[in-house]
């Protein structure tokens, strides 16, 4: 397999920083999406991805439009507590 090399890319990496600062992300119907258990941000749904054990995933369903607000994420206290070490 071989591939073309990107004619773009040696223009775009000088302003690199200034793409990521003004790129963002488009849920859709945030009230549709299964938080916990839909894979919307990985190829794995959060509980596996962030190593919840499986006894606490019990409590969690959520759907993104209830604990994402426009600038921060607004996690259930006992997300927080229990799993403060990872970062969404």
């Amino acid at each position: 397999m071989s591939f073309k090399s990107s004619s773009i890319w040696h223009d775009i990496k000088h302003v690199y920083d200034v793409v990521l600062e003004n790129t963002f992300w488009t849920l859709g119907k945030s009230d549709c999406i299964n938080l916990w258990n839909n894979r919307w941000c990985s190829n794995i749904c959060l509980p596996e991805l962030a190593r919840i054990p499986y006894f606490d995933r019990a409590r969690l369903y959520s759907v993104v439009s209830s604990v994402w607000t426009s600038t921060h994420w607004n996690f259930p206290s006992f997300i927080d507590n229990l799993y403060a070490n990872f970062l969404f």
